[in-house]
């Protein structure tokens, strides 16, 4: 008996230091002008992701990249070089934005913690990468499952027994 309370109380504090103490965060929830987002990260090319980064919802516009960069910040630190945080990629056909005038036809943008400010990043070099790019999910609101609602259902209809069968027993007794 001495040696199972001694390593639940070796094992006590170890598991209330992982539910406690804070993680590594591998992604963001965050609330923008079109709804909850789960934002993350992923370290590629752009050709090998090409058809996730055509199905982010800010693809092929501009001001919502920029909006999804400012409100990640620097939620995700500085991985491309060291420097730049993830790159919300919005186009691999620049023909009038930034990146046209020099020629560059992958564009997107990042939050740039030395300026405070998102910035637009143009690179003929992205099909290569690696890079680290952000990518999104929408978050919709939960809804349990049958499976917990029957659960729930039937812990309360066995409290409401228990209840009746204890209140009849004192009946019978009195």
């Amino acid at each position: 008996m001495k040696s199972i309370f001694r390593s639940t109380r070796m094992f006590l504090p170890a598991l209330v230091a992982t539910i406690c103490l804070p993680a590594s965060a591998h992604a963001v929830i965050i609330s923008t002008s079109i709804g909850d987002y789960e934002v993350s990260t992923v370290l590629t090319d752009f050709a090998s992701y090409e058809a996730v980064f055509e199905s982010q919802v800010w693809w092929e516009d501009v001001s919502l990249a920029e909006e999804f960069a400012a409100l990640t910040n620097t939620a995700f630190g500085t991985p491309n070089f060291g420097i730049y945080t993830p790159f919300f990629w919005y186009t691999s056909t620049d023909m009038t934005g930034p990146c046209a005038g020099i020629g560059e036809p992958y564009a997107g943008v990042f939050w740039d913690n030395r300026a405070g400010r998102v910035s637009p990043v143009c690179a003929a070099s992205a099909p290569n990468g690696p890079f680290t790019f952000a990518i999104a999910e929408a978050v919709y609101a939960s809804v349990p499952e049958p499976s917990v609602l029957a659960l729930f259902a039937l812990g309360v209809a066995g409290i409401g027994f228990a209840r009746t069968k204890r209140h009849a027993s004192v009946s019978t007794h009195a």
